[in-house]
């Protein structure tokens, strides 16, 4: 056996480090910049009053408040850059890759009737995702969740549609931060 020293494993020479690339230049290399500070885009958006939906009537929820949005809140607020749009309800995608999401809402109680339902669609047409439940008690209404996920492109847009079919119109209910909807980047 020789007498000399074994160089540690786990040692980095800084002059090495110092060369590697950096997350943000690595990611360039990837097809996809992040946000500053290494941020991923997220977009959320609610509603905060209640929204009436008719019987029988697939009604689009109406959101009027941004809670988030990556691409918005990045410090350059640049009209046309925010994953949220308020004008058409709806979050706008402005990175391809992989997304999840979800929408949830909280539906009054009804007496009549037997569905109720959220449904997410990509770009206006394509149900992307659905939940909802059956009528309950009509003190404790009806919880909405429709979680979603799938690839999507620059410019793809999300929405949210209820749906009821008791008699009359129900309430969409402003209830802990809902009606909301929310999606995550979560890769390429």
């Amino acid at each position: 056996m020789g007498g000399g020293m074994r160089p540690d494993p786990l040692f980095v020479p800084s002059r090495l480090s110092d060369t590697l690339p950096s997350r943000v230049s690595a990611s360039y290399l990837r097809g996809f910049r992040l946000l500053p500070k290494g941020v991923f885009p997220v977009g959320k958006m609610r509603r905060s009053d209640s929204q009436n939906i008719l019987a029988s009537t697939e009604t689009q929820v109406a959101f009027d408040t941004r809670d988030h949005d990556t691409t918005y809140d990045d410090g350059q607020q640049q009209s046309g850059a925010e994953m949220c749009d308020l004008a058409n309800d709806q979050l706008v995608i402005r990175f391809a890759g992989y997304w999840e999401g979800c929408f949830y809402g909280l539906l009054a109680g009804g007496g009549a009737g037997s569905r109720r339902l959220a449904r997410i669609f990509k770009n206006t047409t394509t149900v992307i995702g659905s939940g909802g439940g059956f009528v309950g008690p009509a003190a404790d209404g009806t919880p909405l969740y429709a979680p979603f996920a799938g690839n999507f492109a620059v410019g793809d847009t999300i929405e949210v549609k209820v749906f009821h079919d008791d008699v009359g119109t129900l309430a969409l209910l402003a209830l802990n931060d809902g009606p909301r909807l929310e999606a995550r980047w979560q890769s390429l």
